[in-house]
């Protein structure tokens, strides 16, 4: 059974409540009120699946395009599978075949340019030609993401605001920092 058919068949209903890690310990040591928040349970293993779930749900368009390096477009291609839309995935051809292998195995189309001779904007922007009746999604500018990336849901049901997201050496907090700005999403 492939991703998508359990996707079609899974009853998934939306997004999972996040886990909420006390850490009062490291809060004593830091001096400051910390509390984890894990989103390895979520479907595709990311948060990204919150965003793009609340995409599929709320668009009208039957196709969503986007660019990603690989958790977006995984987290996308499986919302739309959820949602029976096509979703075609703009990705690196450098990516790391484990991910575009998931990105295709959730259903998506994925389409691989050489980012050294033509950047993944561009791509996307012939593909927005391409495809009028599509919706083209961001990572990271979209306001359906936007809305749903900066908080998480608890198992209570309660959202609380998200101070960071991942790790220094990540290349988007490294490249945000850069440009001295918060980007979720390298696209």
């Amino acid at each position: 059974m492939t991703a998508a058919t359990w996707a079609a068949t899974s009853g998934v209903t939306g997004p999972r409540p996040t886990t909420i890690i006390d850490a009062p310990r490291l809060s004593r040591k830091l001096s400051v009120d910390l509390v984890l928040a894990s989103e390895t349970f979520q479907y595709t293993g990311s948060f990204k699946f919150r965003a793009a779930y609340n995409v599929a749900s709320n668009v009208k368009q039957a196709h969503i395009i986007t660019a990603s390096s690989g958790n977006f477009g995984q987290a996308i291609a499986f919302a739309c599978s959820l949602f029976n839309k096509r979703c075609t995935v703009v990705m690196p051809a450098a990516a790391p075949k484990i991910k575009v292998d998931a990105v295709r195995e959730y259903g998506a189309e994925v389409d691989l340019v050489d980012v050294k001779k033509k950047g993944r904007l561009e791509r996307l922007g012939e593909l927005a030609q391409q495809f009028p009746e599509a919706y083209v999604a961001s990572p990271y500018d979209d306001p359906l993401v936007i809305e749903v990336d900066s908080t998480h849901q608890t198992p209570r049901g309660r959202r609380r605001e998200v101070q960071g997201e991942e790790p220094e050496t990540a290349a988007d907090v490294e490249h945000g920092a850069r440009r001295r700005q918060i980007l979720p999403d390298l696209v």
